[in-house]
């Protein structure tokens, strides 16, 4: 089973994302979570990496939970120099939400 996981900024803190290869999810996996976890997001790919629909899904996600304790007008949000998922979509809704997209060198997030 391959698994990537990357830190991102939510709510002023670390979290990971983590992406498993898979297919297949079962509810009872994920029926007796702690009250924290209530709000994940929760997807699968067949090649075990993101892809730009998962992504886009998991940006209105992380906007949407973001947008909740934002304390300003706009939030910004770090991601890792993999751009393909950066489709005219993402780069639009995100102009919408006030959501500006700091692109850091591939691999830098795997060491924050």
């Amino acid at each position: 089973m391959a698994q990537r996981t990357a830190q991102q900024q939510y709510h002023g803190t670390a979290y990971r994302t983590t992406i498993i290869k898979g297919v297949i999810i079962l509810q009872r996996w994920f029926t007796e979570l702690p009250p924290e976890l209530n709000n994940l997001l929760i997807g699968t790919l067949d090649s075990g990496y993101l892809n730009d629909t998962l992504f886009f899904q998991w940006l209105q996600h992380w906007e949407h939970f973001t947008r909740i304790s934002a304390r300003g007008e706009y939030r910004l949000l770090l991601l890792d120099g993999y751009d393909s998922y950066l489709t005219y979509s993402v780069l639009k809704f995100c102009e919408q939400q006030k959501v500006i997209i700091f692109l850091l060198p591939p691999y830098t997030l795997y060491f924050l």
